[in-house]
């Protein structure tokens, strides 16, 4: 067996033991990090707690003193060069979902509903107007022939999250953020392809991806989700420190500014010496000019993720008929933002050190885990963007936010995230959840779980049937909200039965 064969052995090999990356040292490695896995917990109305049998994984990653002269603290943060992190995001997935269950949807208007909202439309429909959100006679006004599928059964879009997984997890642990995202640790990937292939690194130009710079402007994909961020332009000439300051998110909708291009190249400015690519400069490798050894390093690694990360699209196009968006970055919080740039079908990558500057003109709330309350918070201080987070001391954001709130946004701010990608195992709850006008009487609420229950017991099934008989449920539980009462919660638990009709006692709380 030659060096491609045994290369393509172990790329398909499914599910046949841990994967490499949760086991290998490297030589270059000289900390290691234990962590529990952590269950995905969904938090809906109704849930039965699960058994946790999750073991602890260890893992071994390198990192490297990185600093930046922008910084107005002059920081210097521990910056992770070794690892290479892939962010997926399914495009449009419930219409693509339907449209693979029904392929004469292909090519039509068509938007998923839930009650009487759009919960997402395909792309053709965004051409006509339609968006996420947006009330179905509205929608069906913009667009007149506009297809409305009913999805508040999500039976079909969990087969659909899981077989796009398993095709995943075939290139290094993987790590469920919503049944349309996930994250991919390919490092092991990386050291595989580079020590069996040249050690050349072509132009950017060749590369299987947009680059992330500074001198990309960008737009969210909504008014109600800052965090999707989309290309809207790239000042191909302008050099990178000119463009941080043109560089704007700007509450417009997605249909303006998708990139509806295939996967090819579309370089910017290299965020190392700020000189534009192509314009006679710039010291990239392969290009003709001289760079660090660390530089043509994480070119290296960066430049093969990029490949592996499309051979990774191509599997899940061929397998299952989805078409995904990737991200490609050192960590996790770089490649989930830069994933959905060049939606659809798009790959697009940042360096580690273009991120510093990639990130500083976005509102706080772009970055993932602020939320409304910390936004808030942050605002009342004067601050509103990245850039303005940076020039804040770690004490004051701790003392504002908390201290792991506030230690991560520290960090967040400039671009680095040391969190692993943790393989995702089975769910610790499993739920089911409904909506209504009102329930007031002991008939409305045996109505209501007349309905919940048998969603609730498939469910169960399929987790008994996808990670084995020893899955036995403990305790359930249900949760209301009363009229009035805001998001505040009351709920009532008890032991799950062991024969049919049993009773027993409940606890309630409220929450």
């Amino acid at each position: 067996m030659n060096d491609k064969q045994g290369y393509e052995a172990y790329r398909v090999r499914q599910f046949s033991g841990p994967h490499p990356a949760l086991q290998v040292a490297t030589e270059a490695a000289n900390t290691t990090n234990t962590s529990d896995v952590q269950p995905t917990t969904e938090q809906l109305d109704s849930n039965v707690s699960m058994d946790n049998a999750f073991e602890q994984q260890r893992r071994v990653t390198a990192t490297a003193t990185m600093s930046s002269a922008a910084d107005p603290l002059g920081v210097q943060l521990p910056a992770d060069q070794y690892r290479v992190i892939v962010h997926f995001d399914v495009d449009a997935f419930y219409s693509q979902v339907e449209e693979v269950r029904n392929p004469s949807l292909r090519g039509r208007p068509l938007a998923v509903t839930q009650k009487y909202l759009v919960v997402t439309c395909n792309y053709p429909a965004r051409q006509d107007g339609v968006t996420k959100l947006m009330n179905i006679a509205d929608a069906k006004r913009a667009c007149p022939g506009l297809v409305l599928v009913p999805g508040e059964d999500l039976t079909p879009y969990r087969h659909a999250s899981r077989d796009i997984r398993a095709v995943l997890s075939r290139w290094g642990p993987t790590e469920k953020l919503g049944l349309d995202e996930c994250w991919v640790d390919i490092t092991q990937e990386v050291n595989l392809r580079m020590a069996s292939s040249s050690s050349n690194v072509p132009p950017l130009t060749e590369w299987p991806c947009h680059l992330a710079t500074a001198a990309v402007s960008l737009t969210a994909d909504s008014k109600h989700r800052p965090q999707d961020l989309r290309a809207t332009s790239v000042a191909s000439s302008a050099p990178a420190a000119a463009a941080v300051a043109q560089s704007k998110l700007q509450p417009t909708g997605l249909t303006a500014i998708e990139d509806r291009s295939d996967d090819g190249v579309h370089p910017t400015v290299d965020g190392d010496d700020h000189t534009a690519v192509g314009s006679g400069g710039g010291g990239l490798p392969g290009d003709g000019g001289a760079v660090s050894d660390d530089a043509a390093a994480w070119r290296a690694r960066l430049y093969h993720g990029c490949r592996i990360a499309a051979d990774m699209k191509t599997a899940v196009a061929a397998e299952t008929q989805y078409r995904c968006s990737a991200g490609v970055a050192f960590n996790k919080l770089l490649s989930k933002l830069v994933s959905g740039l060049h939606k659809p079908n798009g790959q697009t990558a940042i360096t580690p050190a273009a991120a510093a500057a990639f990130i500083a003109p976005l509102p706080v709330r772009a970055l993932p885990g602020v939320g409304y309350k910390s936004e808030s918070t942050l605002k009342a201080w004067g601050v509103s963007t990245v850039a303005d987070v940076r020039a804040m001391p770690k004490e004051k954001l701790v003392q504002l936010l908390g201290d792991k709130t506030g230690s991560w946004l520290f960090a967040g701010c400039r671009g680095v995230d040391s969190s692993l990608v943790i393989a995702s195992g089975p769910p610790k709850t499993i739920s089911v959840e409904d909506s209504f006008k009102g329930c007031s009487t002991w008939q409305g609420v045996t109505q209501v779980l007349q309905v919940l229950v048998p969603d609730l017991l498939e469910r169960i099934a399929e987790d008994v049937a996808e990670f084995g008989a020893q899955r036995r449920p403990t305790t359930l539980s249900i949760k209301w909200r009363k009229a009035g009462q805001g998001w505040a919660r009351n709920s009532a638990s008890t032991p799950w039965p062991t024969s049919h009709g049993k009773t027993l006692a409940a606890t309630t709380q409220s929450q």
